[in-house]
């Protein structure tokens, strides 16, 4: 996984540009220290060569504390900091997992924030004083009493390595940046708040310094010789404990616009929020699991009426998605379900919660918002705001001493990013020799020499810059590695698909999440370029209690959308362009297709529309009749029909986006692998018919351009895939998924499923296009493989829409035969229409379900209720310190000290079970793709 994030997204630059972009300190405090004795003796101290790695622990720590102390002494004369903060060994004591099979997390050491002692405090609750307490990094079965340090808490890792004799520097430096990017990416997994961290490498008496944003890493491209004097290295060392141990939290990765609900608020009063790094904070309020913790998030919102930008306050009362948190070069989404703060600060604005959703957009894309404007759209989650973050920085600021926006080019200094060159990355960093000065060894070495020290004439306060020298390097441009924190706020309130009642309910919410689709295509010029389950919710049309059942659906998630300012441009020929020759030969070749086909004959009278259909080009009218000898015409028909009606729609002035100027451009594929078309995951048409010489949508090399016929057969895989592993109403999977002990039929639905959503792209592709690709004579009333293979492989509660699920195929087929404008500007009424049809037909039917569905369909009414009464009670009693929050696929029991997601407090990505998912997600019985992807990402 961590590999994944951040193969090419490595950027080295010197220690004296990282330092003095990212570690200032203040020098009358900073010379104090070095020339302190002490700090000297203990830092001489961390050996060189020493016998044991371990051995390296405890000297380390030592000499980090010392620094602090003499630094504090000197800086601040009270003793106080502005905030608690220890150097610690946790090799000793790692967090453990409940589970063998997971790798310990076992940082060498750490530093970390400390409470208050518990023996001081006037607001300590009735809890064991384990909970209060946090120098050890928290065992997931700490017994009470037990001293543990919290990953919640965990300011900085270590990894510490020793030189073996056979191994070399750069294996040794490979070797620890895997493990130190893995304990950075845990800390950045198990903080929501934390925008980026640091990390320390140091190989005996050779120091190393990261960075972890959503960019990548950034990392000195040579290590820092402690114990060097002469040339600064010691004085560097210290420099860095310092600023690692006296920056405001914001200057550390940690975001001042979030903070933690303190869980002893007082009954009456304004709600109590802390930052997580504060010394008040106990860690229940952090809450049984992640998901629990209720975190107040500031986001300032654009008064409609005034213009003004006015600082809400929103409360976010669950998670609904944290499994990106650790994502380091990404997007790294969040999801919570939130209620907004009456101005009193001591009550929630009454109504409907809201959804905050927080990524890491490309610096050089639009918000959601921007694609969701310029008006509502009905059927799309409605978006409030999408608002670019500033960071109040206690360094970082921009001309004017105004706050910089939260992005990681801000964030790295734009000095950095200027000189800063690819590094490499193979399962660790590999050592990096190009950034030296010339006359320089290779290996490490101090790197400090391009310090100039106060009786030089330095200004205090800062690093001057050295001189770089002729170096052999790339330049990092602000480009689309660079990324900006976001917050969208969406008002519209839902649940995901997989909680249908009923198949009326599963079918009504596709139907309405297309049309949301077709409102974004139509009216924004929008496609929206991400369609899965996890994007297709439903929520109530009036927030009543007595009114759950009454649902509409509704599509969400813009964050891989494209807009386009380019519109169709359609003139129909004359009836003079269409000779009477060109009709004649085309009706012809009617009369020869209607001989020579059993099936249903076409009507001559089409010719003119097919000509008409084909811009008046013969060649390619022939050879889109030839695709049809011998076989059921019904297609040219209807696609005669539709091209109609799509003539109509564009002669009375409507209006249809054109992706013609994207074609050229178009190199990134986006979507949910599972549900992707195999065209946009091949780059290639399907092989129908040998069809490329009639599609209207080809690029260059013959690739696919993304449009609307993708994305609606998007909607058709996911109503496919709930077919296949649904066993009724709600989220049951079918126990021949789960079983531990499956049959011969049960393993070829796990091979069917893992085809078409499990496997790699290139088997899904190729499972996909084998589909598409059927023989026409298969289709229709004759035998089809992909029946056979998987509507015939439906649970009997989801029998109903086979018929539905084949007609849809057949539909797209016929689409993608002649694809283009037309058929970009029709289809999502053509199977807008099919899903009416079908919901009409079954509107007064009454379908006998068996006990287990009728238990599922009562259950998942009731889930409805208990989440519209915890946010119910929310409004009437602000603080619902006994509230518990129904068991969910994310939150287990509440109240079960035995919930498998105590788990997630030592960082894991938890499934239902327990099981952790971001490194084993082979090593687990299948149970559900929302266990790998949550709604709204």
């Amino acid at each position: 996984m961590v590999d994944r994030d951040i193969s090419k997204a490595v950027k080295l630059v010197s220690p004296v540009e990282f330092l003095n972009a990212l570690l200032p300190v203040d020098e009358a405090g900073l010379e104090a220290v070095w020339k302190s004795k002490d700090v000297r003796t203990t830092i001489g101290k961390i050996p060189t060569s020493p016998a044991r790695e371990k051995n390296l622990y405890k000297p380390f720590v030592e000499a980090a504390n010392k620094i602090v102390q003499v630094y504090s002494e000197n800086k601040f004369p009270t003793g106080s900091l502005p905030y608690k903060l220890r150097w610690i060994t946790a090799a000793d004591d790692p967090p453990q997992a409940n589970n063998a099979e997971f790798s310990l997390i076992r940082p060498d050491a750490v530093s970390v924030f400390v409470s208050d002692d518990a023996e001081t405090r006037t607001d300590t609750p009735d809890d064991p004083p384990s909970q209060c307490e946090d120098f050890t990094i928290r065992n997931v079965d700490g017994k009470p009493g037990e001293s543990t340090v919290w990953w919640h808490r965990v300011n900085i890792p270590v990894e510490i390595k020793r030189k073996s004799e056979t191994a070399d520097w750069e294996k040794t430096v490979t070797q620890g940046s895997s493990q130190l990017v893995r304990y950075m990416r845990q800390s950045l997994s198990m903080q929501p708040d934390r925008r980026f961290i640091f990390g320390l490498l140091l190989c005996c008496n050779h120091l190393r310094v990261f960075l972890g944003d959503r960019s990548g890493i950034l990392t000195t491209d040579r290590p820092i010789d402690i114990h060097d004097n002469e040339n600064d290295g010691m004085k560097m060392f210290i420099r860095v404990i310092i600023a690692l141990s006296t920056l405001q939290p914001s200057d550390l990765g940690w975001d001042p616009n979030m903070t933690l609900y303190h869980i002893a608020q007082k009954q009456g009063l304004p709600l109590t929020f802390y930052p997580s790094t504060s010394r008040k904070v106990f860690m229940l309020d952090f809450g049984l699991d992640m998901y629990s913790a209720r975190w107040k998030i500031q986001i300032p919102i654009k008064d409609q009426s005034t213009g003004d930008i006015v600082v809400t306050d929103y409360v976010a009362t669950r998670a609904l998605s944290l499994q990106r948190a650790g994502e380091m070069a990404g997007s790294a989404t969040l999801v919570w379900v939130a209620k907004k703060l009456n101005d009193d600060k001591g009550s929630y604005v009454h109504g409907p919660p809201c959804v905050i959703k927080q990524t890491w957009h490309r610096l050089s894309r639009p918000t959601e918002h921007d694609y969701y404007l310029p008006s509502f759209l009905d059927n799309v989650g409605k978006i409030l705001c999408s608002v670019r973050v500033d960071i109040d920085s206690g360094f970082r600021k921009a001309a004017g001493s105004l706050p910089l926006e939260d992005n990681t080019a801000n964030i790295r200094s734009e000095r950095v990013v200027q000189t800063a060159i690819s590094g490499e990355w193979n399962s660790g960093l590999t050592q990096h020799n190009q950034y030296l000065k010339p006359g320089t060894k290779r290996g490490p070495e101090s790197a400090g020499s391009n310090f100039r020290n106060e009786k030089d004439g330095d200004q205090l306060g800062h690093i001057v810059y050295g001189s770089l020298g002729k170096l052999n390097k790339e330049v990092a441009e602000l480009n689309d590695s660079n990324r900006v924190l976001t917050r969208t706020v969406i008002e519209t309130y839902g649940w995901p698909l997989k909680r249908a009642m009923d198949l009326k309910e599963l079918l009504s919410t596709i139907r309405d999440a297309i049309r949301g689709h077709k409102e974004l295509y139509f009216k924004n010029n929008t496609l929206q370029r991400d369609v899965s389950q996890g994007n297709i919710l439903f929520g109530p049309k009036e927030w009543e209690e007595s009114k759950l059942q009454d649902t509409f659906g509704f599509l969400i998630d813009l964050d891989h959308a494209k807009k386009t300012d380019s519109v169709v441009k359609y003139s129909r020929p004359s009836d003079e362009q269409s000779t009477d020759d060109a009709i004649r030969s085309v009706e012809k070749s009617f009369v020869r297709l209607n001989s020579d086909s059993q099936k249903r004959a076409i009507d001559l009278g089409l010719a003119p529309v097919l000509l008409r259909m084909f811009g008046n080009d013969m060649y390619t009218v022939s050879a889109y009749v030839g695709c049809y000898k011998g076989k059921d015409l019904k297609d040219i028909a209807y696609m005669c029909e539709q091209f109609r009606k799509w003539e109509i729609f564009m002669e009375r002035g409507g209006l249809q986006p054109s992706w013609d100027d994207v074609r050229a451009t178009q190199s990134v594929r986006t979507g949910t692998v599972a549900f992707m078309s195999g065209e946009i995951l091949s780059c290639k048409p399907y092989r129908i018919a040998n069809n490329r010489e009639i599609r209207r949508d080809l690029g260059p090399k013959d690739q696919p351009t993304h449009s609307s016929i993708h994305d609606v057969e998007s909607f058709f895989w996911v109503l496919v895939y709930q077919g296949l592993i649904r066993a009724g109403p709600g989220d049951d999977v079918r126990p021949e998924i789960t079983t531990a002990n499956p049959s011969s039929t049960d393993e070829d639905l796990r091979k069917i499923v893992w085809s078409l959503f499990d496997g790699s792209e290139e088997v899904v592709e190729k499972t996909k296009d084998n589909y598409f690709s059927e023989p026409l004579e298969n289709h229709g009333e004759q035998y089809s493989q992909f029946k056979e293979d998987v509507v015939d492989r439906f649970s009997p509660y989801f029998k109903p829409i086979g018929g539905l699920i084949i007609r849809w195929m057949e539909i797209l087929r016929a689409n993608y035969i002649v694809s283009g404008h037309a058929v970009q500007g029709t289809i999502h009424d053509q199977v807008l229409t099919l899903l009416d049809e079908w919901l009409e037909n079954h509107k007064n039917t009454h379908v006998q379900y068996s006990d287990l569905d009728s238990k599922a369909r009562d259950r998942e009414l009731q889930r409805r209720k208990d989440d519209y009464r915890i946010y119910d009670q929310l409004d009437k009693n602000s603080t619902g310190l006994t509230m518990r929050w129904p068991p969910g696929p994310r939150t287990g029991s509440a109240n079960d000290p035995k919930s498998p997601q105590k788990s997630l407090l030592q960082g894991g990505v938890a499934d239902s079970k327990g099981h952790d998912k971001s490194d084993h997600p082979d090593k687990r019985a299948r149970t559900d793709r929302d266990e790998t992807r949550d709604p709204f990402l």
